[in-house]
């Protein structure tokens, strides 16, 4: 693992391989199928307001009432639609993603310190000298900090160049442009 003398890796790939990957795997998924569920429950909440508005506005007696009595009670309903249609699912589905990027940036950056505890202990056992490097001690932040000290520390290969990593920078863009300027 490392060279006692130099204190050096001798073989990175060794800790990653010693490393269980399926606590790692599963991790991802129990997060992503929580972000999933919780969409699920957002959009299903907002669709029973829109009906709630709806039905509010259809059962409404309007009989003995002057057309612009009516007309007041249909623009105060298209006001309330308004706010459950537009207003409300824009700000649910933006903080949607806010979330949800904070969730993938928190599991990568957990993986990273639950990857470097787990080595230490590993090491400690075998009476080997453990890395010292954390990831809040790479270069950058967030997914790209996390990210690097897994591929360069843990040998994992995240893809980057594919699909996955790029869907999450292009998360990640989304979420600076509602975060850092409004929306």
């Amino acid at each position: 693992m490392r060279n006692k003398k130099k204190g050096n890796i001798d073989n990175p790939s060794e800790i990653s391989s010693s490393i269980s990957t399926s606590s790692f795997m599963m991790l991802k998924d129990f997060k992503l199928d929580d972000m999933e569920r919780f969409k699920e429950f957002i959009i299903s909440a907002i669709e029973s307001q829109k009906k709630d508005v709806q039905g509010r506005a259809a059962k409404r007696d309007t009989s003995g009432m002057s057309e612009d009595e009516i007309e007041r009670f249909r623009e105060f309903d298209a006001d309330d639609y308004y706010l459950v249609e537009d207003a409300f699912s824009e700000m649910v589905m933006n903080s949607f993603v806010i979330i949800l990027y904070s969730y993938i940036e928190d599991w990568l950056n957990c993986s990273s310190d639950h990857f470097y505890y787990e080595q230490q202990e590993k090491c400690k056992e075998r009476g080997e000298q453990s890395i010292e490097i954390k990831y809040t001690d790479m270069k950058g932040n967030g997914i790209d900090r996390a990210g690097l000290y897994l591929e360069k520390i843990f040998k994992f290969d995240l893809h980057r160049g594919e699909l996955p990593w790029q869907e999450i920078k292009a998360l990640q863009k989304i979420r600076n442009i509602l975060v850092h300027n409004g929306g």
